[in-house]
């Protein structure tokens, strides 16, 4: 009597068989089970994942028959008990793998956005614009516009007055401009782009004055600061008016160098909530 198990792999692509898939014709039974190529075969499916499609049994007398009557019937369910146990854990596996990994949809992968502007009350940024001359840029309190909560950013300029700004950061990383803080009073205008999380050269960010005008306002591009006493920055470059107001915002960190006509204002102190 012949016994022959035919394995047949799950996951095929994933495994080398160095022995063919078939085990041998004509093979009687106690050589079929202790050939050294087929226990490895069996062995090495069971381990890499595998089936046990079938046995086939051919009796030649009572002797093999009986035999394999035991070996079907006792064997085999072990073996698939075990197959089964392995394909069970190992699916699990690597179930367990690909979500903690960050699978498909997983928020793990989601990148944050950036923020040029990190807008919290209390916020300070400290500036030296030369000549013994020095302002200080704070985001005062938050005041609603039209039922919007906005960050009132109380900006000093060396050449002018103080101007104090209604701004929101949205969940991209987008600042916009919804109006001014005059005396206490909100004064909106049209919501309007301020800065871009992810801005193109030359891209325009106009914005209404007080007194009905607009703002001329563009990105420029992407560059380092002069050295300042907390050192070098890269920054989104923004032009207002021409060069009559440059300021140059940093990821994460807010405006490091901002121009005023002939002073040149660098970051010496910040202070983020």
């Amino acid at each position: 009597m012949d016994v022959h198990i035919f394995p047949v792999p799950m996951f095929p692509m994933f495994l080398d068989w160095p022995f063919p898939l078939r085990p041998p014709k004509n093979v009687q039974p106690t050589l079929a089970i202790s050939h050294a190529g087929f226990a490895f075969r069996l062995a090495h499916r069971a381990i890499g994942q595998v089936s046990l499609l079938g046995v086939i049994v051919a009796r030649h007398n009572a002797w093999t028959n009986a035999a394999a009557h035991v070996f079907v019937g006792c064997c085999i369910p072990v073996l698939e008990a075990t197959v089964r146990s392995f394909s069970s854990l190992f699916s699990l596996l690597i179930f367990a793998l690909t979500v903690s990994c960050g699978g498909s949809g997983s928020k793990s992968t989601q990148q944050q956005p950036q923020i040029y502007l990190p807008l919290a009350v209390n916020n300070t940024w400290n500036y030296d614009c030369g000549n013994g001359v020095s302002i200080i840029d704070t985001v005062t309190q938050t005041v609603s516009v039209n039922g919007k909560s906005t960050f009132a950013l109380q900006l000093e300029f060396p050449n002018g007055p103080t101007q104090t700004f209604l701004l929101a950061n949205d969940a991209q990383g987008n600042t916009t401009f919804y109006g001014y803080l005059v005396g206490g009073t909100p004064m909106p205008v049209t919501p309007t782009p301020y800065i871009s999380a992810n801005p193109t050269a030359n891209e325009a960010f106009n914005y209404p004055t007080l007194n009905g005008g607009t703002v001329d306002r563009v990105f420029v591009n992407f560059e380092p600061t002069n050295q300042t006493p907390l050192g070098v920055f890269q920054v989104a470059s923004y032009n207002d008016n021409g060069t009559q107001d440059i300021w140059g915002y940093a990821v994460g960190k807010g405006v490091m160098e901002q121009d005023h006509g002939s002073f040149d204002c660098k970051i010496t102190a910040f202070q983020l909530q």
